[in-house]
């Protein structure tokens, strides 16, 4: 493998370290803390076994049956009415379409759904990884270099899928190859979930994900205070897909007399819209209800819904069909990659499906441990002080003119560890740097705010 080669896999995988958040596993993980989890895995329509087996341990305890498709679910009580609680575990993204012989990837979208017309857009030079049978390999869809072109093209339009070429970090297609990577993999931005002040989280498919694992810890509950009548909950997959998943739980289990569906298809006039969402509520302002079910619920917001084909809820019996609800959170951004919630909705929507299914507040369940988030698979042999450093110094904010940044207030002496000596101030006079020199070891001091006061000072050197 060429040395070319190495660096460039070596770049990639710092990218993506530096901006990997530690996490910390708890012997009792809160809901917040696995909603958390559950977002750092991709789970594409079509590939949603990873989400699958997260669900699965998170419902440890309880009878839980998968199908051939990979549904989820889990049935409790006996007699009428007859309930189903589904939401679905699928998610839009992308697919290895072709593999270069030059090493890049060239791709195409999974799934049918409604995306925003930012969703590509959203991807250029963006992190992502490939999700192969051995584990997660690290890339990057490229960018056009702003430094080879004076000024935007008038030509030049957004970015879209036909112009995104993913950079794993190899130079031909023996080399994807020995990645183990293969055509139909699927591609994803790298997963790292953002918390911000009020309890808000920001993660691509938030809304739903969110939901999903709310609907875990309702089954749980329902174990010891359900109430009358038989409820099947349901993870599905293939959602994206004309609701496949789904479709097969209601003929395996129906017919049902009410149906709640966790959504994330609130403010779409259809199922087949295209463009961008309606106006949604903000975050903080409760769970998001529509039909006539879910409208009843106590803490829910009246939301238009897409509607859905009315023969997929049809039962066994002649003319049976069964009342619908649909449930979901209010997010800003949505359909985007930083869909953004309130946690405090997603408790409330815990509460509303206890109401749901007949049951009553029962006391906080003791959830196992979180599984370990899936390792990258990229080789950093050799290289492992270059990536560690890589990847320290991308973390680091580094904002021009911000003094109080962490990068400017940390001693740039660290700097020569593993990657070779400052070179010093090439000057004229004492205390000058030139402006040729991008980092070198200011002639007074070697903090590294001195190299911000001699630029100031000599502004034409």
């Amino acid at each position: 493998m060429r040395l070319r080669t190495r660096w460039r896999r070596v770049a990639i995988l710092a990218a993506l370290l530096g901006l990997l958040a530690s996490t910390t596993v708890a012997e009792s993980p809160t809901l917040s803390q696995e909603v958390e989890g559950l977002l750092h895995v991709v789970s594409l329509t079509g590939y949603e076994a990873p989400a699958v087996r997260y669900i699965r341990q998170r419902l440890d305890g309880l009878p839980v049956v998968e199908d051939t498709l990979g549904n989820l679910t889990v049935r409790l009580g006996s007699g009428r009415p007859r309930r189903l609680v589904a939401c679905a575990l699928d998610e839009a993204g992308y697919v290895v379409s072709h593999i270069r012989e030059d090493g890049y990837l060239r791709l195409s979208r999974v799934g049918h759904s409604p995306f925003s017309a930012l969703w590509d857009q959203s991807h250029e030079g963006q992190p992502v990884v490939v999700v192969t049978a051995q584990g997660l390999v690290p890339g990057a869809v490229g960018v056009k270099s702003i430094h080879l072109r004076s000024e935007r093209a008038e030509t030049d339009g957004p970015f879209t899928l036909d112009q995104a070429y993913v950079d794993v970090g190899a130079e031909t297609l023996q080399e994807v190859r020995e990645l183990g990577i293969g055509l139909l993999d699927p591609v994803a931005l790298w997963r790292r979930p953002v918390r911000l002040p009020g309890g808000l989280l920001a993660a691509p498919s938030a809304r739903a994900k969110a939901a999903c694992m709310a609907m875990a810890r309702v089954a749980h509950g329902a174990v010891h205070a359900a109430g009358h009548g038989s409820v099947v909950f349901a993870w599905t997959v293939l959602g994206r897909l004309e609701h496949r998943g789904l479709a097969q739980v209601i003929r395996q289990y129906g017919p049902f007399e009410e149906i709640f569906l966790l959504s994330d298809g609130f403010g779409w006039q259809s199922a087949a819209a295209q463009g961008e969402p309606g106006a949604f509520p903000e975050p903080g302002t409760g769970p998001l209800a529509a039909g006539e079910l879910a409208v009843a619920l106590p803490q829910t917001r009246v939301t238009p819904h897409a509607a859905l084909p009315p023969g997929l809820f049809t039962g066994d019996a002649p003319g049976s069909v069964a009342r619908i609800g649909y449930l979901g959170l209010p997010a800003r951004y949505p359909e985007t990659p930083v869909e953004l919630i309130d946690l405090a909705d997603v408790t409330r929507l815990v509460e509303a499906l206890v109401v749901a299914i007949g049951g009553a507040p029962t006391a906080p369940v003791s959830p196992p441990p979180l599984p370990t988030p899936p390792p990258l698979l990229a080789s950093q042999a050799g290289y492992e002080d270059t990536t560690q450093l890589l990847s320290s110094l991308i973390s680091r904010p580094g904002v021009s003119g911000a003094t109080s940044s962490p990068l400017v207030q940390t001693d740039v002496s660290w700097y020569s560890q593993g990657v070779g000596s400052i070179p010093r101030c090439g000057r004229r006079r004492p205390g000058w740097c030139t402006r040729r020199e991008r980092l070198c070891q200011p002639c007074s001091s070697r903090d590294a705010t001195g190299i911000r006061q001699h630029s100031a000072r000599h502004p034409d050197r």
